[in-house]
């Protein structure tokens, strides 16, 4: 079922009784109450289909969110915190006596290519932002950040959760295709005299679209988030 197709030609087939001059002022009217009766059977079809693919929608969300703190528990098990936290505050003092932004870049750069993972990560989460509260934002400093968002991901990350991560974009796909079109059958049927399409509104309660730029690639991300009831 083409939704949006059929609403566009509900329109058209509007747009044709009103523009027939060969219709009479009654005949307009049967014309236009017999498109109100198709448009009525067609608005309880079109709930029906879209408050399953709503339930559907929601319910991989929920299975992929428990999946996804299931994986984030597994990936936790690879550091030790207390590693961890010894290391920022080493490098959080590093970057405290050094003389200068230059300096400061050059041991990031340096703890980059250790082979201590604990400390690559304390760099990328703890030293750039120490660097950037003692120097402000630079150029450079912005440029040491995009490389320790990366290597914060690579060390983060699990094949389990880019995985999920991936499927995470084809659900928010399917959501954001889904309340676009929710929302224009939602608004058809609030027009005119026609008024049984309040249903559909109530088919978004909970349901948050959203729009970010991403800082590292400056491409519009979209997001969607269900309201857990």
């Amino acid at each position: 079922m083409d939704i949006l197709q059929t609403l566009a030609t509900f329109e058209q087939r509007k747009h044709g009784i009103y523009n027939n001059a060969d219709l009479s002022y009654q005949g307009q009217q049967k014309e236009l109450a017999i498109l109100e009766k198709s448009k009525q059977t067609f608005s309880a079809q079109a709930y029906l289909k879209l408050k399953a693919d709503w339930e559907a929608v929601r319910a991989k969300a929920e299975r992929l969110e428990k999946r996804k703190e299931q994986a984030e528990d597994e990936a936790a098990k690879q550091w030790d915190y207390n590693r961890l936290l010894y290391n920022a505050r080493a490098v959080e003092a590093e970057v405290k006596n050094c003389f200068s932004l230059d300096e400061a870049l050059q041991k990031h750069a340096e703890a980059m290519r250790s082979d201590d993972k604990h400390l690559r990560r304390a760099w990328a989460e703890n030293g750039l932002a120490a660097i950037t509260a003692k120097w402000k934002e630079t150029p450079a400093t912005n440029d040491a950040k995009r490389q320790a968002r990366a290597e914060l991901e690579k060390l983060t990350t699990t094949a389990e959760l880019e995985a999920i991560a991936k499927e995470a974009d084809s659900i928010t796909r399917q959501g954001v295709e889904l309340y676009k079109v929710t929302d224009a059958t939602a608004r058809h049927f609030s027009e005119g005299v026609f008024s049984g399409g309040n249903e559909f509104y109530k088919l978004l309660d909970g349901v948050k679209v959203s729009e970010k730029v991403d800082i590292t690639t400056l491409a519009t991300v979209q997001s969607i988030d269900f309201e857990r009831g």
